[in-house]
């Protein structure tokens, strides 16, 4: 049995909440911009997630994440990608 706290108003996305996932495909220039913002961080850094939404036709950042307890591994081929990086790190 889950227990599920909600405020009248709130928005959840998550699976456990009743969300739902799916892939999708961003604007390449969404990409480039993410990418940028990802040369500051690490490069050691195995998995990094950028989110953020379209303004005005512009990339605007909401979160940048470094950890994350849901990793979407059964998304198109993000297990076996995850996978390459991890022995690419080992070797």
């Amino acid at each position: 049995m889950r227990s599920v706290s909600s405020t009248r108003g709130d928005f959840r996305v998550q699976t456990q909440f009743g969300g739902t996932v799916q892939a999708a495909e961003a604007k390449f220039e969404f990409i480039e911009s993410a990418a940028a913002l990802l040369e500051v961080i690490d490069d050691l850094t195995l998995y990094a997630r950028v989110d953020g939404v379209e303004r005005e036709g512009e990339f605007v950042l909401m979160e940048l994440e470094l950890i994350e307890p849901v990793l979407f591994l059964g998304l198109g081929d993000a297990a076996n990608v995850m996978a390459q990086k991890i022995l690419t790190s080992l070797s």
